[in-house]
């Protein structure tokens, strides 16, 4: 019992409480510091005025460790963060998740029933299309892009058009012919839909047919990712979505957001929780780099995916991989994308299999790359499914 109060005695004299204050006097933060200066401890900040709390964080050696809660100029929480060694694991909790995707339908079905009547009287149902584009803002929600995507008027048009054409010619196809007896104005739609747009054969619904673009991870679609990388185009404002029979068309090749938020990169699945909802077995793993912040060299690239224990220590090798590629010509934004998939077997011995599943943790790794200014050299990010 002395030797534990001998410690404790040290560990405070060795520490100290500091307060900085805003230039009207009013308490700004307080953290514990070593005796080097460096934060170690509890860390509470307040908005201006001293009286309403704006962070609250754990700090160990001069980095943040442990959970970060960030509070809006009301007090109410916003955003509970998890740090680990100056590295930040999770940038939002999994309920905070949960939350933001059952608040995204909510929003969307009652932005939808403000729309006038489609102009198509074709045009699939007000909540068929409340779904898909509620599907659509939660992808874009998990990456974190801004996901009020809104449902154009022309765009939900022409889609409806570019469906209707490819039931008429019974075939996937960005530059349909005209079909006999087509009007030439009903053409012109559905060709400009068809050659900027994501079309589906088979998804039953609209919503599926979100799912299956975000997948995009089929023998033909691989290579390129193009249909998900619209879907995450940081500079998508709107859409629009068309259904005939058993084809489905989104317009999704929108640029018109004036200020789209701002990624030094972009990777699904993204950093943090992850819906197995939102993401399978299957699914390929792609990051895409802003050019403003790195000098891209797919061919220099390297991207590992390793397993992780419940410490979130690795737990295996690199898994052996299915798909590893690249792309660099188009596809939103970005124009660029390195793009893996782990196998399903050919692994090493003792590996843990790579799963989708609740709690199953996985890290990944890029490297080989050329960063402008403060990017980073090497990007790692873990990802949690539930």
């Amino acid at each position: 019992m002395r030797f534990v109060l001998i410690l404790l005695v040290a560990a405070s004299l060795a520490a100290e409480s500091v307060t900085e204050n805003y230039p009207d006097g009013s308490k700004s933060l307080t953290v514990t510091v070593d005796k080097e200066g460096r934060r170690n401890g509890a860390l509470t900040a307040w908005w201006p005025g001293g009286k309403i709390v704006k962070e609250k964080s754990k700090w160990d050696d001069g980095v943040r460790h442990g959970l970060t809660q960030i509070f809006d100029e009301k007090g109410k929480q916003v955003r509970e963060e998890t740090w680990i060694k100056g590295r930040l694991i999770y940038p939002r909790a999994q309920a905070q998740i949960i939350d933001a995707f059952a608040r995204i339908e909510r929003e969307t079905q009652a932005y939808v029933a403000t729309l006038p009547k489609p102009i198509n009287p074709g045009s699939a149902p007000p909540a068929d299309q409340a779904q898909a584009l509620a599907r659509l803002r939660q992808y874009r929600n998990l990456c974190g892009l801004d996901h009020d995507v809104l449902l154009d008027p022309t765009y939900t048009d022409e889609a409806q058009e570019g469906a209707e054409i490819l039931a008429a010619i019974g075939k996937l196809d960005h530059h349909p012919s005209k079909p006999a007896g087509w009007s030439d104005a009903d053409y012109a739609k559905a060709k400009n839909a068809c050659g900027h747009g994501n079309l589906a054969m088979g998804a039953g619904s609209l919503t599926r047919a979100v799912d299956m673009w975000m997948d995009d991870s089929d023998a033909s679609n691989i290579g390129a990712l193009g249909h998900r990388r619209w879907m995450l185009n940081p500079e998508m404002q709107s859409c629009g979505f068309g259904i005939s029979g058993k084809f489905q068309v989104i317009w999704a090749h929108d640029d018109k957001r004036s200020k789209p938020v701002r990624q030094q990169w972009q990777a699904f699945p993204p950093s943090g929780f992850v819906p197995s909802s939102h993401f399978g077995d299957r699914y390929a793993w792609h990051i895409s780099l802003n050019p403003a912040d790195y000098s891209v060299d797919l061919k220099t690239m390297t991207f590992q995916i390793f397993p992780l224990d419940q410490r979130l220590v690795r737990s295996g090798a690199a898994y052996v991989l299915d798909h590893d590629g690249s792309e660099g010509s188009g596809y939103g934004c970005y124009k660029n994308a390195r793009i893996v998939r782990p196998a399903q077997d050919k692994q090493p011995k003792g590996q843990p299999p790579f799963v989708v599943g609740k709690s199953r943790s996985y890290e990944a790794v890029v490297g080989g790359l050329s960063p402008k200014g403060d990017a980073p050299k090497e990007i790692t990010w873990v990802v949690t499914f539930y």
